[in-house]
């Protein structure tokens, strides 16, 4: 006893038009036997159809995996490409620490520079006067 193509699509969980399409292709629409109303699809014919939608099967599926791989190789290009950034961006941040700090010590110098620029030198007098200061600063620490 044979199956109707309904029973074939709901088996095969496709539509009954895609297993009507199937039987055009393999040339199998002449040899179906009508019971009333529906076309009854043999043993032979139903293994046939069953055939070309396990073939399409194995075809998505591969396609599937193959798209897969594609993409889990664009993956791991990416995550490489991430990670050269990272690094460069690492680097780039380690070069602009050392420069702040590079501008602070030449900041600092140039501040000192203008600091003794800015310093009035003292005349001889004055000089001397802090001199003598010094010394009688000695003296009376020496005398106590």
């Amino acid at each position: 006893m044979g199956k109707t193509i309904k029973q074939i699509a709901d088996e095969l969980g496709v539509s009954k038009q895609a297993v009507t399409k199937c039987i055009d292709n393999l040339g199998l629409r002449s040899t179906l036997t009508k019971n009333g109303n529906f076309f009854v699809v043999d043993d032979s014919q139903e293994k046939a159809i069953k055939q070309v939608f396990l073939a399409h099967q194995i075809a998505n599926q591969n396609a599937k995996d193959e798209q897969i791989r594609t993409l889990q190789g664009q993956l791991t290009a990416k995550d490489e490409q991430i990670g050269q950034i990272t690094a460069a961006m690492e680097s780039t941040a380690a070069a602009l620490t050392a420069a702040q700090a590079l501008h602070a010590v030449d900041k600092k110098t140039l501040m000192m520079i203008e600091d003794k620029e800015n310093e009035r030198k003292l005349s001889f007098w004055e000089r001397r006067a802090a001199k003598k200061a010094e010394k009688k600063a000695r003296k009376e620490q020496s005398d106590e």
